[in-house]
């Protein structure tokens, strides 16, 4: 069954809890957002996969499977089951960043999003990260869940320029005129 009708009046249940809580819940908020970002991170994953360049120098593919898999456990945890987003969770993106960070020119201004299809598109996730997190932290949330948030937007947009990177696309910043 795809459907039970229980929701009809605009009520849910969290894990576990048998109390019927408003859809209107800043929970469900932040646990919709968190939904929307990880299938936007499926359609990146399917671009990063298709292009091999970009998968072989990069592993992009790799990491946003990753990032699935935490976002999971992210939701689980929001929505009352015992996982728990980690501090080592944060730790393996920072590791990411770090990884490649290192292999990209230091910028020290904004960068135009785009370049490249796959690029552009790890933006639009660097944004939603950010929105992930502002949503998130309207509800009572762990430190290590604020940490681990904080990284998301990080983890897209070395995500977005060593896509552009690899694939010898130069990133142009905003000219403010």
């Amino acid at each position: 069954m795809y459907y039970t009708g229980k929701g009809d009046g605009g009520t849910t249940t969290l894990f576990g809890c048998s109390d019927r809580i408003s859809k209107q819940d800043p929970v469900f908020a932040a646990l919709g957002t968190v939904d929307e970002f990880n299938c936007w991170l499926g359609l990146c994953s399917i671009h990063a996969k298709k292009n091999s360049k970009v998968e072989i120098n990069t592993g992009v593919y790799t990491i946003l499977i990753r990032l699935q898999e935490q976002l999971f456990i992210l939701q689980a945890q929001l929505g009352g089951s015992d996982k728990k987003v980690t501090t080592q969770m944060k730790d393996e993106v920072e590791a990411w960043i770090a990884e490649l960070g290192s292999l990209l020119i230091p910028r020290k201004n904004f960068t135009i999003p785009g370049g490249s299809e796959l690029s552009a598109m790890l933006d639009v996730g660097r944004a939603m990260a950010r929105r992930v997190e502002r949503t998130v932290l309207a509800i009572e949330v762990t430190p290590e869940i604020q940490a681990f948030l904080n990284r998301l937007s990080s983890i897209m947009f070395v995500l977005a320029r060593r896509v552009n990177d690899v694939l010898e696309i130069a990133e142009r910043g905003p000219s403010y005129n």
